[in-house]
């Protein structure tokens, strides 16, 4: 099969992003890949032969901050280089699916909620309010897998993780009172790391507003045993009426050994789906 490829996408400030664009002969759909924060999509392990064998244009999204790609993490950021990479590489008459891992998940609601019609979204695990999330990892003794998401962006990984070690750095007083901000900022990499955690956990960012928005449209895969996913996710979901299931195989957020199973399951959803008929 010849396939059209194209790699890399610069913002409207400039900024280049690590984007992998494949499109398959007469395709109609087209479907985002978005990964967890800090990931990359080869974490997904996506089927792209099959994928393209059933008409799927590809765009492997890597955001700001992620894989090759410059500039800081930010959902805010994400979401609009998102809008704009749509507009600009994703034909108009093409339905639109979104797939979201983690708080990949998130920014895929958030687009959806406010942005070009989505035929459907598929979210991993997703991350629906990120201080949450962060609490959950404490409660679960798991805050080091935080430090494991951060340190490649750290020139301190020790200091970094005695920071994270308890959890009183989420609270906004302390973090202003210590000058947590400042002090990870001045050992970073890439990016600052401090304005990070401010916007992403100490401030946060919530999606059950855009998930009720879109709810019809969501699909949702959680894992059965989950560090990252506060006891509010379900009650979410369940409100908003969005269909969502527990894979067995799946003992972890990040899926490892089930994206077999995953795809699987995915496939056939997105065989079924008259927007990629």
């Amino acid at each position: 099969m010849q396939t059209q490829e194209s790699a890399g996408f610069t913002t409207q400030d400039g900024v280049w992003l690590d984007v992998r664009i494949i499109r398959p002969p007469h395709s109609v759909a087209t479907l985002v890949i978005w990964p967890c924060m800090g990931g990359v999509t080869a974490m997904l392990q996506v089927p792209v032969a099959t994928l393209l064998a059933l008409g799927f244009s590809l765009i492997f999204y890597h955001p700001r901050g992620h894989g090759r790609s410059e500039g800081a993490m930010g959902l805010t950021a994400a979401v609009a280089d998102l809008v704009a990479l749509v507009q600009a590489r994703v034909p108009t008459q093409h339905a639109l699916f979104l797939l979201g891992h983690s708080a990949g998940a998130q920014g895929c609601l958030r687009f959806a909620a406010q942005q070009r019609p989505v035929q459907r979204l598929f979210l991993l695990a997703p991350v629906l309010d990120t201080r949450a999330s962060i609490l959950a990892l404490y409660e679960h003794g798991s805050s080091h897998e935080l430090a494991q998401a951060l340190s490649p962006y750290s020139t301190a990984t020790t200091a970094l993780s005695a920071l994270l070690a308890d959890p009183d750095w989420l609270d906004p007083s302390i973090w202003q009172e210590r000058g947590d901000r400042q002090r990870l900022n001045a050992s970073s990499r890439r990016f600052a790391v401090g304005d990070f955690m401010q916007d992403m956990f100490v401030q946060g960012h919530r999606a059950d507003t855009a998930l009720r928005t879109v709810a019809a449209r969501v699909s949702v895969m959680l894992a059965v045993r989950d560090t990252w996913q506060p006891a509010t996710t379900l009650p979410l979901l369940q409100e908003a009426e969005v269909h969502a299931f527990s894979l067995l195989s799946a003992g972890d957020h990040f899926f490892q050994g089930a994206w077999g199973d995953v795809w699987a399951l995915l496939l056939l959803a997105l065989k079924n789906d008259p927007g990629a008929a």
